[in-house]
């Protein structure tokens, strides 16, 4: 893993960001300032929240919460981040608005799997929770912490 994980994380977001909006066209800005990265579309507001490991989730819990905007975690996927959201999946799934990116930018299968914690819980529970998350987990390869 590179020194600055977190750089790695962000520029690897803000391409995918860019390359996603190539046919509609509907950022007019993206600004950053520590670990955030703020989208501007013609008709939204997108947060993206870049923590490359989860050392502390409830100020995060907190502006989740609090967002009234679409906002994003976009995390490394490694078993502790996992193991975070699915220990705090009831609090994170309460905001429809709020998605959760597992990234691995060197993965050689896919690089990323994306999860809507609300939607999922409507179809999805428990110990079958789990085991779907860890069935998506495992279409990106593992970043571990060194």
């Amino acid at each position: 893993m590179p020194k600055d994980s977190a750089k790695v994380l962000k520029e690897w977001i803000i391409e995918y960001i860019k390359n996603k909006d190539i046919f509609t066209r509907s950022i007019k800005n993206i600004k950053q300032s520590n670990n955030e990265i703020i989208v501007e579309h013609t008709n939204k507001v997108h947060i993206f929240i870049v923590v490359p490991f989860i050392d502390k989730i409830e100020s995060i819990i907190q502006k989740i919460g609090a967002s009234s905007e679409f906002i994003s975690l976009v995390i490394f996927n490694s078993k502790d981040n996992l193991n975070t959201v699915i220990k705090n999946w009831e609090k994170l799934s309460k905001n429809p608005k709020f998605s959760v990116y597992f990234v691995n930018p060197f993965s050689n299968l896919e690089k990323k799997w994306i999860i809507f914690p609300s939607t999922h819980s409507l179809i999805s529970s428990g110990p079958s929770l789990k085991k779907g998350l860890l069935a998506l987990f495992s279409t990106v390869e593992e970043v571990k912490k060194d």
